[in-house]
């Protein structure tokens, strides 16, 4: 007796392997994408929260010299935060905050605020974890010359 054998299909077991890989991969794709893309993320966010705290520093350390007036102490101020905030839309969206006195030996705070969707896409607002409406905020303080 001579069994003709298609070989283009492939035995049932190997088909049910198949199908089983397939359904895992339907439940694991969408957990490895979400987590991915928190990852990619998170390091942004981590990133525009380093840029923002070392404008915050240079922003202090602006604000610890000595000026003729205080106009002058608060336009040197923004022009150093300016320099480390090197994108445009960042420089025209941070909010900086100038605390403290214009007297030497006193203490000097420079806050720097940006929108975290400057810094980061909001990848995760689907799952309703969302960055819209939030701030990276940083602050620095030194001792005024």
């Amino acid at each position: 007796m001579v069994r003709y054998v298609n070989p283009t299909r492939q035995p049932r077991k190997q088909q049910r392997l198949g199908a089983i890989l397939t359904t895992e991969m339907l439940f694991v794709l969408p957990i490895f994408g979400i987590l991915m893309a928190g990852t990619v993320e998170l390091g942004l966010l981590v990133q525009g929260r380093n840029v923002v705290q070392l404008a915050a520093i240079e922003g202090a350390r602006a604000a610890s010299l000595h000026y003729p007036n205080p106009a002058q102490r608060d336009q040197a101020v923004v022009a150093a935060v300016h320099q480390v905030l090197a994108k445009e839309q960042w420089k025209q969206q941070a909010t900086v905050f100038l605390v403290g006195s214009d007297m030497s030996g006193e203490p000097v705070t420079v806050i720097v605020q940006l929108p975290m969707h400057l810094a980061a896409p909001d990848l995760l607002a689907p799952l309703g974890i969302s960055i819209q409406g939030r701030q990276l905020s940083a602050q620095a303080t030194m001792t005024k010359q």
